[in-house]
């Protein structure tokens, strides 16, 4: 079967727009949960990260030691926000491959299907983390053999190195980005059989999430303005990029302008925060849908070719 990449992307604004109420249900809990969580969690984290890279190289491990209190927030942010979105996936997922709508005004299980959805994400990760790993490895050993040549072979050899492992990053991402389909449809950890599946459309594939990246991207770029603190443009149009002092003052401005937008005693803060948190919500909301949805095109026929009335039967007519 042939797949069609603008006819899965208009497929999935069309199903989407059309189970509104059950998307809604299913997403709305584990956002807001998440949003808490962060205003709660995070907003004492964030401003020591970016104290401590602001800092670093005045104060050195001084500066990084400031983390260490906050740290377990962190731990715990990054735990409820995993937990959380494989909810949130296997809700829209379940509404998609098997037509599950929830039965409350609310979606927040946890069972077998996301207990696999998490095994599937986590052996994902760990081929991605294997393969900068690797390739890390490798630089290390090329460096070493190469230091007698010249500078700009190395870099140029790095340069080379980077791409190709984004590459390789991209191609392992598509040929799993079925992961979740597969794994709810077939009860099973689908890994392979994602792999398998993908075989033969690696390249309308990464068309199609290449189009919904850009999309995303020009969303992140249009909210920009609206989601960083005061201040933050204002040291970069300022800076000096003549000087390196001058980039530095300007880094330094900008990140502590940063630092300010996390005291969640503001309530501008806490309006950009949740702006931010909704488009990156958004975003999640959509490659569950888009993953789910094109499965569901080269799964099942009726669902990528819907049958539709002859222009003179009357719909109230049984046929």
């Amino acid at each position: 079967m042939k797949f069609k990449v603008f006819q899965a992307i208009a497929r999935t604004f069309v199903f989407t727009g059309r189970n509104w109420l059950p998307v809604l249900k299913i997403v709305w809990l584990p956002c807001l949960l998440q949003l808490v969580a962060f205003i709660v969690l995070m907003s004492s984290f964030m401003v020591a990260y970016i104290e401590a890279q602001t800092y670093a190289a005045e104060e050195g491990a001084e500066a990084w030691s400031r983390l260490l209190p906050v740290a377990p927030q962190g731990i715990l942010f990054f735990l409820l926000t995993c937990v959380l979105t494989i909810i949130m996936f296997s809700g829209l997922t379940k509404l998609v491959v098997r037509g599950e709508k929830p039965r409350l005004p609310f979606y927040l299980a946890w069972g077998a299907d996301e207990f696999r959805l998490l095994t599937a994400w986590a052996i994902q990760f760990a081929i991605i983390i294997g393969i900068v790993i690797a390739y890390f490895v490798a630089n290390l050993l090329a460096q070493g053999m190469m230091s007698l040549a010249p500078g700009g072979v190395g870099l140029l050899f790095g340069i080379l190195g980077a791409v190709g492992v984004a590459i390789l990053a991209t191609w392992v991402g598509v040929r799993l980005s079925f992961i979740a389909p597969e794994t709810i449809a077939h009860r099973k950890v689908g890994v392979s059989s994602s792999w398998e599946m993908t075989e033969d459309y690696y390249w309308p594939l990464l068309g199609f999430w290449i189009i919904w990246a850009i999309i995303a991207q020009a969303a992140q770029w249009s909210s920009t303005p609206y989601v960083l603190p005061p201040g933050y443009f204002e040291a970069m149009q300022n800076a000096d990029f003549t000087s390196r002092e001058g980039m530095q003052q300007a880094m330094r401005e900008a990140n502590l302008a940063l630092a300010a937008g996390y005291d969640m005693s503001d309530i501008a803060n806490v309006l950009r925060t949740t702006l931010a948190f909704f488009i990156n919500f958004l975003g999640s909301i959509v490659i569950a849908m888009a993953g789910a949805v094109s499965w569901k095109m080269m799964t099942d026929p009726d669902f990528a070719e819907p049958v539709k009335p002859a222009p003179d039967a009357d719909p109230a007519l049984p046929a």
